[in-house]
């Protein structure tokens, strides 16, 4: 069945924009993450509601920002393997994370504003432009409470 839906896919569907990647069953996380020249700053894990529309596209129909996790060990190792693999890495980015078992699936890594840094603001307290341009007198901002931004 997996093989006849991907060779439909690519006979009717697919062209050199778009990637087919396997489709795993997990927690949808995204990490609204800091970098700079010397280092990183996790500023909020943020829960993905996605849902499969009658098209059968992913789609975000919200985003819970600033979410309490219980594996925040794992999540800053991951952040420093992509500091050390992407070492011209600057500026807010936005880390699409998938949890499945334990095991996390990184889905793809955006250098740009995302969603979740229209929420930031109320669940920090903090003027990230401000983050952006004095970073080193913000050495943690892990804390605030949760907004729920709808799509």
């Amino acid at each position: 069945k997996l093989y006849r839906n991907i060779k439909y896919i690519i006979n009717n569907r697919y062209d050199q924009n778009k990637i087919i990647q396997p489709y795993i069953e997990g927690q949808n996380l995204s990490l609204s993450v800091f970098f700079n020249n010397n280092s990183f700053y996790l500023l909020s894990v943020n829960k993905q509601n996605i849902f499969l529309n009658k098209d059968n596209y992913l789609k975000l129909k919200s985003i819970l920002v600033n979410v309490t996790i219980s594996f925040e060990e794992k999540i800053y190792s991951l952040i420093e393997k992509i500091y050390n693999a992407f070492p011209g890495l600057y500026g807010y980015v936005g880390i699409d994370i998938l949890i499945k078992n334990n095991n996390i699936f990184v889905v793809e890594i955006n250098p740009r504003l995302t969603t979740s840094f229209a929420g930031i603001k109320y669940t920090k307290g903090i003027n990230l432009l401000d983050l952006f341009l004095k970073y080193e007198s913000y050495k943690d901002v892990i804390s605030g409470r949760k907004v729920l931004i709808k799509i």
